[in-house]
C-alpha cells in the first residue's frame, strides 16, 4: 500500500508541475501577443514585423522574449536597432 501511495504522490507532483509549466507558457504567450499587437497598432508594423522586432530586441538585449514584451506593454521603448532590423 505504501508503494502505491508513493507512486500516486509522485505522479500527482509530476502532473502538477507539468500543469504549472503549461500555465506559465500560456501566460507568456499571451504577454507576447499583447505586445505584438500593441506594436502593430502604435507603430503600424505588420504582425510578422512586430514579432520580429520583439525577437530582435530580446536577442540584442539578451533578455527573455516575455520580458521585452512586458516592457512594450508597460510603455517602455524597445531597442531602436531591434525595430529597424539593423
Amino acid at each position: 500500500h505504501a508503494g502505491r501511495f508513493l507512486s500516486r504522490a509522485i505522479n500527482h507532483t509530476v502532473q502538477k508541475g507539468r500543469i504549472d509549466q503549461l500555465e506559465d507558457s500560456l501566460a507568456n504567450r499571451r504577454t507576447v501577443e499583447m505586445a505584438k499587437w500593441k506594436l502593430v497598432e502604435k507603430q503600424h508594423l505588420s504582425e510578422a514585423d512586430a514579432h520580429s522586432a520583439l525577437q530582435r530586441a530580446a536577442r540584442t538585449s539578451r533578455r527573455r522574449l516575455v520580458d521585452v514584451a512586458q516592457d512594450v506593454i508597460d510603455g517602455k521603448p524597445i531597442n531602436a536597432d531591434a525595430k529597424s532590423g539593423a
